[in-house]
C-alpha cells in the first residue's frame, strides 16, 4: 500500500495539472504564447485507464503519476514554466 506522503504528493501533482488545464481553457492565448500546453500531451499518449486496472486503481494512478511527472515529460516542464505567465501569477497571488 502506498504511503500517505506518496498519496499526498500524487494528489498535489494532479491538482496542479487540473489547475493548468483550467488555465489553458481560459487563458489559451497567454499559455500558447509561453508554449505551455496541458491538453495536448496526455492526449498524445495512451495513459492507463482505471477500467483496465483489474481492481488495482491505486497502481493505475501511480503509473499515470510516474509518467506525467517524469523529468523529461512535457507536462512537468510546462508546470514549472507556468509561473512565468503573468495572468497565472495574478490568479495565484504571486505578483
Amino acid at each position: 500500500m502506498r504511503s500517505l506522503l506518496t498519496k499526498l504528493a500524487d494528489d498535489c501533482y494532479f491538482e496542479r495539472i487540473i489547475d493548468a488545464l483550467v488555465y489553458e481553457l481560459y487563458l489559451t492565448d497567454e499559455l500558447r504564447a509561453a508554449d505551455n500546453y496541458f491538453f495536448r500531451p496526455p492526449a498524445a499518449e495512451r495513459l492507463p485507464s482505471l477500467q483496465d486496472n483489474e481492481g488495482d486503481e491505486c497502481r493505475s494512478i501511480q503509473k499515470v503519476f510516474e509518467r506525467l511527472s517524469a523529468r523529461d515529460h512535457e507536462i512537468r516542464r510546462n508546470l514549472y514554466s507556468l509561473s512565468e505567465v503573468e495572468s497565472v501569477r495574478i490568479i495565484e497571488g504571486k505578483v
